[in-house]
């Protein structure tokens, strides 16, 4: 299984962003992962385990620290 480069880590406000930043990743052949996806379905108590195993399999971790992230104990602490 080929490894993700950069997963993409961001408020769910800051979405459009982080799409920019896929696109252009993208666009140089770089592989993201990011969750919107996983923001428009119930995934409950699994998503964290998701975000956690997403996280280890990337090479590169993308935190867009925006006042908006700064605000959220969720994606601090995790």
């Amino acid at each position: 299984m080929k490894r993700t480069q950069v997963f993409i880590s961001y408020s769910h406000e800051d979405i459009r962003i982080a799409e920019q930043f896929l696109l252009e990743l993208d666009r140089h052949h770089i592989s993201c992962w990011l969750d919107q996806e996983q923001l428009t379905k119930k995934v409950g108590t699994r998503y964290t385990e998701l975000i956690h195993n997403k996280i280890r399999e990337s090479e590169i971790l993308l935190l867009l620290y925006s006042e908006k992230v700064n605000r959220s104990e969720f994606i601090i602490r995790e």
